[in-house]
């Protein structure tokens, strides 16, 4: 006998691995293996514990020897607009801080009020006012998201289904510690996964992307744990690879993503790193940055890929406690790329920029001479690397001290001062344009 249009039950029972892999970008891609009960001939197929904030358009469900006429994702969960919406129309009780209780249609509702039918009488009721909703009877509304399926197939039974889908609210972030010892530092990582997608994942396997994706019409916890810096029992439970253009991060274990929670991997063991600190000073105001430069290689360290992330930086004292002494973004840095971390500023340096005159050579072209004084109030000799910015065609044709070229944009000069001393750094720039 012809069954048509049959709810059959879905068999709670996760079949092989989820493999989610997670991008930058808030987006996550979800495979997943069940074992569903297909009934014969047409009927349709209940399939629960999906996320909210699934993309329904891209859900691809291969079952062997069953075809799929219909997917649909129902996400019309209960709430108390929804539960209105369904009793438009009907009678509801209100329950009032008074204990009054009033009886009537409900015709109309908004933020701020509900609008009951009493016989030839509408009333208008403050919603601040309301302290319980009864019902006649409860609505159909459901109680978690689910994707319905209407299916073809010559024999009911159970089939294993093969699953994938994007979803939103699934999230990841790098974050570096590094411990300065000396004249290098112990440098680790942790990678940070984010589940805000309405949805919990048991044993799961977890891959992370690193590197910008393109969507079509689409558009960060502070650690301060010096535990994380502590010698590692074992290499830390990460493999990094490669997939297309983009680098990937696989946990080696099986975890459990709770919807809500956010879990942290440690992908990179403490790796000694060696640095050079630079005081840098770019034009703006008195302040002089304090750079830390590092080349990702395998000589100078880590020497892995690095996906953005921010670095938080500690000093180790004599009697082994730490400082923090600031922090910076990195972007995606691949290997033998330098990284730059401006962890602060200064103290006892500062620098201050003037234009000291304007020439006006011809409507198109012009001149300037600039004056950087650059003031060391420390006991010792400091090194002050200068820049600037020009754009246009431009040219350094005279200077105290040699211009060095870093970019189409950028001039570099490298200053040195002497203890509780000034050094005047004076250059003119011709423009054209």
């Amino acid at each position: 006998m012809k069954k048509a249009f049959i709810l059959s039950m879905l068999i709670t029972f996760l079949y092989g691995e989820t493999v989610i892999t997670v991008y930058n970008e808030g987006v996550a891609v979800v495979n997943d293996t069940k074992k569903l009960w297909i009934p014969a001939d047409t009927g349709w197929v209940k399939i629960t514990g999906v996320p909210e904030k699934i993309d329904a358009s891209s859900v691809k469900i291969e079952i062997p020897d069953v075809k799929i006429l219909e997917e649909n994702y129902d996400y019309d969960l209960a709430s108390m607009g929804k539960l209105l919406e369904k009793m438009r129309g009907r009678v509801i009780d209100l329950v009032m801080k008074s204990g009054t209780v009033l009886s009537g249609k409900l015709v109309h509702f908004d933020q701020s009020s509900i609008y009951l039918q009493q016989q030839s009488r509408l009333s208008v009721i403050r919603r601040d006012q309301i302290v319980q909703v009864n019902f006649e009877s409860v609505p159909e509304l459901a109680t978690e998201p689910v994707l319905m399926l209407r299916t073809v197939s010559s024999s009911e039974g159970e089939k294993e289904a093969r699953i994938t889908y994007l979803t939103g609210g699934l999230s990841w972030d790098a974050e570096y510690i590094g411990i300065i010892k000396g004249d290098s530092m112990d440098f680790s990582g942790w990678v940070s996964i984010d589940n805000r997608s309405g949805e919990s994942f048991e044993d799961a396997r977890i891959r992370l992307i690193a590197g910008k994706i393109k969507r079509a019409g689409r558009k960060e916890v502070y650690r301060g744990a010096v535990k994380a810096t502590a010698a590692p029992e074992a290499a830390p439970p990460v493999t990094a690879g490669r997939t297309f253009e983009y680098h990937v991060y696989s946990l080696n274990f099986l975890t459990t993503l709770k919807n809500n929670e956010k879990k942290q991997v440690n992908f990179l063991k403490d790796t000694r790193v060696k640095f050079e600190k630079v005081f840098q000073y770019d034009g703006r105001g008195e302040d002089v940055q304090i750079i830390l430069k590092f080349k990702n290689s395998s000589q100078t360290g880590p020497g892995v890929p690095l996906p953005e992330g921010t670095v938080r930086i500690f000093k180790e004292l004599d009697d082994g406690s730490k400082e923090f002494l600031g922090e910076d973004k990195i972007p995606h840095t691949p290997v033998e790329k330098e990284v730059n971390l401006n962890v602060g500023v200064a103290f006892d340096i500062k620098a201050k920029r003037t234009v000291l005159k304007r020439f006006k050579l011809s409507e198109r072209e012009r001149e300037e001479d600039i004056k950087v004084v650059v003031t060391n109030f420390k006991d010792k000799p400091v090194t002050v690397h200068v820049v600037d910015h020009f754009y246009g065609f431009w040219e350094i044709v005279q200077s105290t001290h040699p211009p060095k070229l870093k970019d189409a944009y950028t001039v570099e000069f490298v200053v040195d001062v002497g203890p509780h001393d000034k050094t005047e750094l004076v250059y003119r720039v011709r423009q054209t344009w």
